[in-house]
């Protein structure tokens, strides 16, 4: 049992022909990933049978949380699987005692041949530049780790902006640019075929017209802001949006990282990033509980604070999409015309 890198380094001349187990205490996700995705590797180099990881969340449920792990090249393919922070835990305290632990280890893992799935894609067009595009959405996709998984990541993320759609159609709101609604496929997967990269490559003539990318993936919690990744000529305009009008509905933060997943693709070529902020502690404790587990079902979803994404988000989209002119790309900072103040109008959320 190792802890972090440097350990199983420290301890190379004892693992020829042992089980690795990495366990590294949570500090965040994007630390405590590196376990899962380049263990098995790291610890072939040096002779293991074996890899383990413990799974990458803040606190289990007694539930393994899935994930992708990747084999660098010319490594040896060994076996690898998570295990639960109550189980790597166990393992820690009897190693601290002395004992001699053995681990069988059962494995039937198997890939499957590729196959084709679809991008879900529908918008509201703009009265009067409908070439330029707002593009909002979440992935389809989930982990496969039980009957009901995928509540939070992300079947919440990409309901709550087609409701968000949904609302601003039904009550008459039609901007002037188009609003595009996207539910990404493949996301967990993450390959080069995957329905971002698939979305940027069929667009590619449009993504000049693109004036911002919002994505829902990181819950559907209360909603408290926005984040945000662009020039800073668009970064004083959110902050003016946030404080004439998201203020009035509570959700007036704006972070400094709007960046997720499937939207990269697009910021790479100059597209400012949007996302939302939900309530939750600094390292996600909630949502990283539940990420890629059986637990993610809708037991632990909460409708009222799911309404509260649907309203910001239908606001932000809605006054981007209705600006007199955009926002300004991330390659370059343009000038933009001051808005007029919108009219007040009631919004029902039937």
């Amino acid at each position: 049992m190792v802890n972090d890198w440097e350990e199983l380094d420290s301890l190379k001349q004892k693992v020829a022909g042992k089980i690795v187990l990495f366990n590294p205490k949570w500090h965040d996700y994007d630390t405590s990933v590196d376990y899962r995705a380049n263990g098995a590797s790291r610890a072939a180099k040096y002779g293991a049978l074996a890899a383990l990881v413990r799974s990458v969340t803040p606190q289990s449920i007694e539930s393994v949380h899935a994930g992708a792990m990747v084999y660098a090249e010319g490594s040896p393919k060994i076996p690898t699987a998570a295990i639960t922070t109550e189980d790597a835990d166990m393992f820690a305290r009897m190693q601290k005692r002395g004992q001699t632990i053995t681990v069988e280890l059962d494995l039937q893992s198997f890939q499957v041949a590729g196959t084709n799935s679809n991008n879900l894609v529908f918008e509201l067009r703009g009265t009067t530049f409908p070439e330029q595009v707002i593009l909002m959405g979440g992935h389809i996709d989930s982990w496969d780790t039980g009957s009901q998984t995928g509540a939070n990541d992300d079947g919440g993320g990409f309901m709550t902006v087609y409701e968000a759609l949904r609302l601003l159609k039904n009550n008459g709101f039609r901007p002037k640019r188009t609003l595009r609604f996207i539910a990404w496929s493949g996301e967990e997967f993450g390959d080069a075929k995957n329905g971002a990269h698939q979305y940027v490559s069929r667009h590619e003539s449009e993504i000049e017209k693109h004036i911002a990318v919002f994505e829902s993936d990181e819950g559907s919690r209360k909603l408290i802001g926005f984040g945000f990744s662009g020039n800073a000529t668009a970064r004083q305009l959110l902050n003016d949006i946030s404080s004439k009008y998201l203020s009035l509905i509570n959700c007036n933060f704006i972070g400094d990282d709007g960046e997720e997943a499937d939207s990269a693709d697009l910021f790479e070529r100059g597209v400012p990033m949007l996302k939302n902020i939900v309530e939750d502690t600094v390292d996600q404790q909630f949502y990283f509980t539940y990420h890629h587990t059986r637990g993610d079902s809708m037991s632990i979803m909460n409708p009222d604070q799911m309404d509260s994404n649907v309203l910001g988000i239908a606001v932000l989209t809605y006054i981007l999409a209705d600006l007199e002119n955009t926002v300004g790309r991330t390659c370059s900072i343009r000038v933009y015309i001051p808005y007029q103040p919108l009219q007040p109008k009631s919004m029902s959320m039937s």
